[in-house]
């Protein structure tokens, strides 16, 4: 049988996934940190902390300001949508 901290460096952590997939999104939909962080209401250099993993506090509010601006985003490509 194998140890499984044998594999943690293998498994992306919650963190390491976020991040990953905030700066590829942002960058997919042309956005900079300065209009992401308008967007969730916050400054653009935490934005910056987070994508470097600088910074990762207020995770809670700052996922539910993006997830919102993800929903906005959605009803404004798909208006026939209920999301």
């Amino acid at each position: 049988m194998t140890d499984i901290s044998s594999y943690k460096h293998k498994v992306m952590t919650l963190k390491q996934f976020f991040i990953q997939n905030l700066k590829e999104f942002r960058k997919k939909e042309g956005l900079s940190q300065m209009k992401l962080a308008e967007y969730c209401n916050t400054a653009p250099s935490y934005i910056g902390q987070i994508e470097t993993g600088l910074r990762f506090s207020s995770f809670i509010l700052f996922f539910s300001n993006f997830f919102n601006y993800i929903l906005f985003f959605l009803s404004l490509k798909y208006p026939s949508k209920s999301w």
